[in-house]
């Protein structure tokens, strides 16, 4: 990052926050940048806390708004019941709805 202009503390920060990203919890007093990161990375890998992100802005409705995207490839792959059979970070009623819905 320093090559591109980015000062030694931002760097620092950004390097801190992909090391800690590695943990369940990053709790936002070790910096937001590390907090987000952790927050987005668990979304995206285990679809960890994903019943509370509004329908508008779901993978399936952008696949439905951008047919030519990365959403709507994954979508069309599967990718969704994936997110929706994994246990980590739903509530417990979310997960058996969604692996009965998986059968």
């Amino acid at each position: 990052m320093r090559g591109h202009g980015a000062s030694e503390e931002r760097a620092r920060k950004v390097a801190e926050a992909i090391s800690l990203h590695l943990n369940v919890t990053v709790p936002a007093r070790l910096g937001a940048e590390a907090h987000l990161l952790s927050k987005g990375v668990s979304l995206d890998v285990t679809g960890r806390r994903l019943h509370q992100i509004p329908a508008a802005t779901t993978m399936t409705k952008q696949a439905q708004l951008r047919t030519q995207s990365r959403s709507a490839l994954l979508h069309q792959l599967g990718f969704v019941k994936l997110i929706k059979g994994n246990p980590l970070g739903a509530p417990p009623q979310m997960n058996r709805h969604a692996i009965a819905s998986l059968r």
